[in-house]
């Protein structure tokens, strides 16, 4: 992608464009581990009969994907035992430091991502679906079937919702 995409305004919410990348190497210091669009699909693939999957595309400098990040962890750490959560980072690979630094603070463990590969390689590597905007998620259930998708900042409980579906469980919650 040429250039930043500005914030764009989506039906029910808003979203920002994937931030060009000018390198791939990831700063050595970080705990983020790099990760191509392939290799997500294989992690997912890995999941797959075992638990449900939440992949969230995401960055330090889009607001929306900050603000709800708080609300994945949560929701993670409460389905912990059936959903694994991929937090991918399109932050440029030398700012790992920093997005080591955010997952901290929302305590996400070791779910940090950030991809190593051009934009166009990247979004190339997901379904069509995906215009390259963020924050984006997939949530797939234990077979591999996506349940969700959204380019866009969405409610916790709306996501909570479908990752309760995607581990087998009512979408209400008792």
């Amino acid at each position: 992608m040429a250039g930043l995409i500005a914030v764009t305004a989506t039906a029910g919410g808003a979203g920002c464009g994937l931030k060009p990348q000018v390198g791939t190497t990831v700063n050595p210091t970080a705990s983020v581990r790099p990760i191509t669009s392939n290799g997500v699909r294989q992690k997912i693939e890995t999941l797959r009969g075992k638990k449900a999957v939440m992949v969230t595309i995401w960055a330090t400098w889009c607001m929306p994907c900050v603000e709800e990040m708080p609300g994945l962890v949560r929701i993670q750490k409460t389905y912990a035992a059936d959903l694994d959560l991929i937090l991918v980072s399109a932050d440029f690979p030398e700012d790992a430091p920093r997005v080591d630094s955010f997952l901290a603070s929302v305590q996400a463990g070791s779910a940090g991502y950030i991809k190593s590969e051009p934009d166009q390689d990247f979004l190339s590597g997901f379904p069509p679906e995906w215009s390259g905007s963020l924050p984006a998620i997939w949530i797939y259930d234990r077979s591999g079937n996506k349940v969700a998708f959204w380019e866009r900042q969405v409610s916790e409980e709306m996501i909570e919702s479908h990752v309760r579906m995607a581990c087998g469980f009512s979408p209400a919650r008792p």
